[in-house]
């Protein structure tokens, strides 16, 4: 995928400019939340996600949220 082309998907995500900029050059990796997000909305791989396939993906999804829900727990 051209830089352009990601760096105006990611600006369209909400992410700032600057930092959409470093992460479709190259200079900056997404943490994993991020990673997931991008991967969701443009279908490309970036950062900790880079190398999984869709089945390990949702697994980290799954045990993210799993992590999450027992944070509120009491």
């Amino acid at each position: 995928m051209r830089r352009e082309r990601l760096y105006q998907q990611l600006k369209a995500l909400g992410i700032s400019p600057p930092y959409a900029s470093q992460i479709a050059h190259g200079r900056r990796v997404p943490g994993l939340r991020l990673a997931i997000r991008i991967w969701h909305a443009t279908g490309v791989k970036l950062g900790p996600v880079a190398d999984l396939n869709r089945a390990q993906i949702a697994r980290l999804e799954h045990l993210r949220l799993k992590r999450l829900s027992q944070r509120g727990a009491p």
